[in-house]
């Protein structure tokens, strides 16, 4: 059974929670990403430890607290530049070539004016400047079906989710003894 003070919200997105937003802290999401490039003050939880094969380069640009203090010092803190190392590796790493979605505006509008060619459906390196012909089937077969993924509408597969009662009372008395 789920506590009655917690709720799950569905309506809006994650965009919008965190331009409404004061303070914005999750576990190893990247949504602490979309934070710190909003200028939002940001806090990693982390409760467990992370396993070494899950780790990603951001995770050491992101203030972190693993215990209920350094959880409720962070809150109370509220330190305004404590995403600012985040934001500056993501601009270097993720925006090197400028704002992406100004970028793909730019190109559609340059296609419209036919000042320059649509480009083509993507491929996977010299595979893709390869005549067809010389492929052998089954590497046509990979890359057809990898296309046809890339352009099919994501599905809403997070909302076949199932938890068990077991394992959200695992998972909250997880974060009671995190959060106090």
């Amino acid at each position: 059974r789920i506590p009655p003070h917690l709720h799950v919200i569905k309506e809006a997105t994650v965009r919008q929670w965190i331009l409404a937003s004061d303070f914005v802290t999750s576990s190893y999401s990247t949504t602490l990403i979309e934070a710190a490039m909003a200028g939002k003050p940001i806090l990693m939880q982390a409760p467990l430890p992370l396993p070494d094969y899950l780790y990603a380069e951001w995770y050491d640009y992101t203030p972190a607290a693993s215990s209920v203090e350094e959880f409720l010092q962070a809150v109370q803190r509220c330190d305004a530049t404590s995403g600012r190392a985040l934001q500056q590796w993501a601009e270097r790493e993720m925006l090197s070539r400028g704002d992406a979605i100004a970028n793909i505006a730019d190109l559609l509008a340059a296609v419209r004016r036919r000042e320059r060619p649509a480009p083509g459906p993507p491929g996977i390196g010299i595979l893709a400047t390869m005549p067809k012909e010389k492929l052998p089937q089954k590497v046509r077969r990979i890359l057809a079906r990898t296309y046809r993924g890339l352009t099919r509408r994501p599905s809403k597969i997070w909302e076949a989710d199932r938890i068990t009662p077991e394992d959200l009372r695992l998972r909250l008395d997880k974060w009671a003894t995190v959060l106090g």
